[in-house]
């Protein structure tokens, strides 16, 4: 671990190298039977995430062993079905995508310094809040983020996936909600899902 050093990417580092990383880390999911869409990423998609944000890289020397993306999109990062945005969408705001750790150099604590290194940026930048998404099912993870300070917000079933998402947010200086509310709205959009809407994001009736 004292040799890992983690960095924002590079030109010493390819959008392939990056891409292999994520497939490697998100290979464990689809055995799973969860289909993330990073698993398929191709390296010009994945260049494309760095346009509203950056990309932090792990690195074992020279080799890329982990990986994470900060966005920091413009546009609100969900939207109800009248095109306004949730209510937890602060003005400025960034968004973790694909924190990958490669196969063989998890349970190291890499995943932790990827993710420390992205709050640390987003403490610079005086962003509002950070938002990260993941599948309800994968418990481990979702303890991770509570670790973190990730709330619980939102539930909901992308049309991309396979699997029931919950949305979680960390507070930096935005909308700051008591633990009654939070957890009323989040339950709330829970129930609502599972009842309305299936895994693949399609209405029940």
């Amino acid at each position: 671990m004292n040799n890992i050093k983690i960095v924002e990417k590079s030109n010493s580092v390819s959008w392939e190298e990056i891409t292999e990383v994520i497939h490697d880390a998100y290979a464990e999911r689809e055995q799973q039977n969860l289909h993330f869409a990073a698993f398929k990423s191709t390296p010009e998609e994945n260049a494309q995430k760095i346009i509203d944000g950056k990309c932090f890289v792990a690195l074992d020397g020279t080799k890329v062993v982990g990986v994470v993306f900060l966005r920091c999109p413009s546009w609100p990062y969900l939207t109800n079905k009248n095109g306004k945005e949730k209510r937890y969408c602060d003005k400025n705001y960034g968004t973790v995508l694909n924190l990958s750790v490669k196969e063989k150099y998890k349970s190291r604590g890499i995943g932790r310094k990827l993710l420390e290194k992205l709050i640390e940026e987003c403490n610079k930048q005086k962003l509002d809040s950070i938002m990260i998404d993941t599948s309800s099912s994968l418990k481990r993870l979702n303890k991770f983020y509570d670790s973190y300070g990730f709330k619980k917000i939102d539930y909901i079933s992308w049309p991309t996936t396979n699997y029931y998402t919950v949305i979680r947010r960390l507070n930096l200086n935005g909308k700051n909600y008591n633990f009654i509310y939070r957890n009323l709205k989040y339950y709330w959009s829970k129930i609502k899902t599972l009842i309305m809407i299936d895994i693949n994001g399609e209405k029940r009736f």
